[in-house]
Order: structure tokens, then sequence, then C-alpha cells
């Protein structure tokens, strides 16, 4: 079980097995999400959000009908939900390889009645096989994956109060699948410059001048964010150098936040810690 207190420890090589299998796992939601869901800037149609049970698409149409998977790590179950009342689902556990999980899903799917297509290959995952052929993916740690879930549901409590702040143009605090990056940003409103060479879901994602605040799961320990990949866009002269951190509270967390010079409207870089025990320094 996961031991009391608001950062649990998460080593990243610890529970890496399991996260390339959940990856895998997000990766099959967010492409049934994607292929349902109406087209929105920046490709926020495609991504995952928090739940207070896991992870879930939210609501899909379908037709007439409403339909959201959820992927529960606290009863460790796939639902199925629509808006007729339906459900449908299975339960998580160990050695249960991405294979199995493609076809229960669909099947599940299908049992609600919600049709649906997707490409069933993960994306940009190097050459891992094709999701109803793999059965290499299969380590589902029940207690690691709860603890990824809390420090994710502590972090997107944490920016949406950091999001409170602004009141520009305003990213959704979600899940992008396709890297399992835990992301919310902030846009100045203006067109950035195009990137040259890029492919079109990148040219889309990055069109506007953006300042996000985003992490991955390489998890160690209380520190949330291992790697802050600093997309900047467009890059502010002297970024890359000039940067000064400050330390701000929010929600009783301790939040670093790391501002570049010149002045920019939001900080790059997110990264939590627990709160020092009093006389510790």
């Amino acid at each position: 079980m996961t031991p009391p207190g608001p950062w649990p420890e998460l080593h990243y090589a610890d529970w890496e097995p399991t996260k390339q299998t959940l990856h895998r796992y997000a990766q099959m939601m967010g492409k049934v999400r994607t292929a349902l869901v109406p087209f929105r800037n920046h490709w926020w149609h495609a991504t995952l959000l928090i739940s207070t049970h896991g992870m879930t698409t939210g609501p899909m149409p379908c037709g007439e009908l409403s339909a959201e998977v959820e992927l529960d790590v606290v009863d460790h179950r796939l639902h199925i939900r629509t808006s007729e009342g339906r459900s449908a689902g299975f339960p998580l556990r160990d050695r249960f390889a991405c294979a199995r999980f493609y076809y229960d899903l669909f099947a599940a799917l299908r049992a609600v009645g919600v049709a649906v297509e997707i490409h069933p290959e993960p994306f940009d995952l190097g050459d891992s096989p094709a999701f109803a052929d793999d059965t290499v993916h299969d380590r589902y740690d029940a207690d690691a994956v709860a603890r990824w879930w809390r420090i994710l549901r502590l972090t997107n409590q944490a920016l949406d109060r950091f999001a409170s702040r602004f009141n520009g143009k305003t990213s959704p605090t979600q899940l992008f699948w396709h890297s399992f990056d835990f992301a919310h940003a902030r846009f100045s409103g203006r067109r950035a410059p195009a990137i040259a060479g890029t492919d079109p879901v990148t040219a889309e994602a990055y069109s506007h001048g953006s300042s996000p605040s985003a992490g991955g799961p390489a998890t160690t320990g209380a520190r949330l964010i291992r790697r802050s990949t600093p997309i900047r866009r467009p890059s502010p002269t002297g970024c890359a150098t000039d940067a000064t951190c400050t330390l701000t509270r929010i929600s009783g967390v301790n939040v670093q936040l790391a501002r570049f010079q010149p002045a920019y409207p939001a900080p790059l870089t997110f990264v939590a810690r627990r709160p020092r025990p009093p006389g510790s320094g």
C-alpha cells in the first residue's frame, strides 16, 4: 500500500517496467479520445485528464451518446460508461499484457455501443509491437501506479492554483499520452514563428507563443519532474543562460518556478518538493 503523506517516493528504475505498460494503456485510451472528440487547437482534444480515481478521457461524443473511458487506479479497473447508463470494464492486474488490454478495451467499447477505430500501433515508442501483438509489456505494479497517480493528482491541484493567477489563454492541466508528459501552459496570444522542417502535429502544437510548465513520469523521490523540457515558443533571448529560481508555496506545496530573463509572463519549470521538517534548515 502507498504510505500516508503528500508526496510518495517513486524511483524511476523501480517502476520503469510498469511505466512502459501504463504508457501503452494510456496511448490506447488517448487514441480512442482523439478519434471521437472534435479537434481543438494545440491538440487539446487528444489529451487525458486526471480524475478522482485515476485518468480519464472525459466525455466523448459517439453519435447521440456520450462515452467515457476511465483507468481507475484506486480500484484497479478499466471503466467505460455512457450517457444511456450502460457500462462495461475489466480488472487491471500484473502480467496483464498490452495485447489483452487492447482486445478487452475494444470488446468493452462495443458492448456499450461505441464504434471507434484507431491506428493500432504505439506512437513514438521505438520498435514496440502493435498493441494487438504486444505480450512483452505486461507489468502492472498496483502500488507504483497508485503512487504515480497520487503525484499527478497533487501536481494537478498545484498547477490549477497556479493557472488561476493568469487571466490570459491557458491550457488545461493534461496528460499528453504520446510522450507521457503532464503539462500546463500559458499563451501570449501571438503567433509563433514557424519551426523549420517540423511535422504538422508539432507545428500546430507550438503555433502560438507559449510558456509550458511540464514534466514527465521520470520521478525520483519527492522531486516530481526529473526532466523539464525548455519548450518556449518563441524562446526569449538569453533564456538558456539567465535562469533565476523563485520558491513559491501553492496549496501547501513548495513549488520551484524557474524564471528567465528577459522577463516573460510565465515560468518554464515546475518542480514540487516535500516541505522540509521544522528546524531542518
